[in-house]
């Protein structure tokens, strides 16, 4: 609309149809730059349930969460090889854009598909602890250890 009224050296006004006036005019060399937003870009990993896989432009769309999903672009091999896992948890690695504000994914670009099978927190926990010999079973408090570890007073 500024670039309309720009041209033809026109003003613009805004009504709400209850009044006699405008509730907004702006003249034709208003200045409205509206800022672009800033996105976080990097690579990052990804886990969710694979709900379609394909197309002209080999996309992926995977279920991050009950309300969230994600879609990556993909190349022919990566399409086929996650064709076979429908509606299977997988996880990918790539290229990922971000809104900070939300967290939302603008884009995503995968690299690799991971060699990963959902196994629940349960599971997690348990490998966990085997890959770090022991060193979690002792925990009590986890958020007191996360705490500690911020603050670089736990190895």
């Amino acid at each position: 609309m500024t670039e309309f009224a720009r041209q033809r050296r026109c003003k613009t006004q805004f009504w709400n149809g209850t009044k006699a006036r405008p509730a907004l005019e702006l003249e034709s060399d208003f200045v409205l730059d509206v800022p672009r937003p800033e996105y976080v870009r990097g690579e990052t990993i990804v886990y969710g349930k694979v709900e379609r896989v394909g197309g002209v432009r080999p996309r992926v769309k995977v279920r991050l969460s009950s309300r969230e999903v994600m879609y990556g672009d993909i190349s022919e091999d990566q399409a086929r090889e996650l064709g076979k896992r429908m509606y299977q948890p997988a996880g990918l690695r790539g290229q990922a854009t971000w809104d900070p504000q939300d967290g939302s994914f603008v884009y995503f670009r995968v690299e690799e598909i991971l060699p990963y099978v959902g196994g629940g927190v349960r599971t997690g926990f348990e490998e966990l602890n085997t890959a770090s010999r022991g060193v979690y079973g002792q925990v009590d408090d986890a958020d007191q250890l996360a705490l500690r570890i911020r603050e670089g007073d736990w190895p």
